[in-house]
């Protein structure tokens, strides 16, 4: 299997907000959530710095 357990429930969130039962800003935490993991998955993959580590982190937070 491809996918993580996160990017299921993610997907499943989008489906809940297409029918109409999940708000818009709930499947935007879902979002955020979603993103932050990819980038500090990233970061971790290149070895990158503890300082770009809090930069990545502090954009995704400002993005919400």
């Amino acid at each position: 299997m491809d996918k993580s357990i996160l990017d299921m429930v993610h997907d499943s969130a989008k489906d809940l907000h297409t029918a109409g039962v999940m708000k818009e800003t709930t499947l935007r935490e879902f979002d955020a959530l979603c993103l932050l993991r990819r980038r500090l998955k990233k970061i971790n993959q290149h070895g990158a710095s503890h300082l770009e580590l809090g930069t990545s982190v502090t954009q995704t937070s400002l993005v919400n």
